[in-house]
């Protein structure tokens, strides 16, 4: 039970291992929304409720990974802003550079643009996935590979 209750805290650190669990989670939300709201159109012809049924499992699916990304970024004693840019800026870069419209060098725009989302997804997933936290305490909280003898008997 413990371990469900730390996908959706905001506060403290979080381990690569638990990122991938939340990763792993927020996948699997998503694929069960994908599902349920295939079921409920292809048998009801509900459409609504299929995307009702789609966004419970995404939203708590979502959430779980934010939190615990917002974690793993506290870990490697970063901070809060590089959610934004390292998860959001991507995403709003491709945005962009898919929408941007046609004049003179817009080739070249759309790609440099492709290649700065590129670059920062990629800058993410090292931060998040691969490297390993700061060792010791960090300003937001105690290291949670070596926890104190007061968090062991808890």
């Amino acid at each position: 039970m413990q371990r469900l209750r730390r996908l959706f805290v905001w506060r403290g650190r979080a381990t690569r291992r638990e990122y991938w669990e939340a990763l792993a989670l927020g996948v699997a939300a998503w694929l069960v929304g994908m599902g349920l709201a295939l079921a409920v159109m292809v048998t009801t012809d509900w459409v609504v409720g299929g995307v009702i049924a789609a966004v419970i499992p995404m939203a708590v699916g979502s959430f779980a990974w934010a939190a615990t990304a917002m974690r793993r970024f506290r870990d490697r004693n970063r901070s809060p802003l590089f959610f934004v840019v390292l998860i959001v800026g991507p995403q709003q870069l491709w945005s962009f550079a898919r929408d941007l419209g046609g004049f003179e060098g817009a080739p070249y725009v759309k790609l440099l643009l492709m290649v700065m989302a590129i670059g920062l997804a990629s800058w993410g997933f090292v931060e998040l996935g691969v490297l390993r936290g700061t060792v010791g305490r960090n300003r937001y909280g105690d290291d949670p590979l070596n926890p104190t003898p007061a968090e062991v008997f808890t």
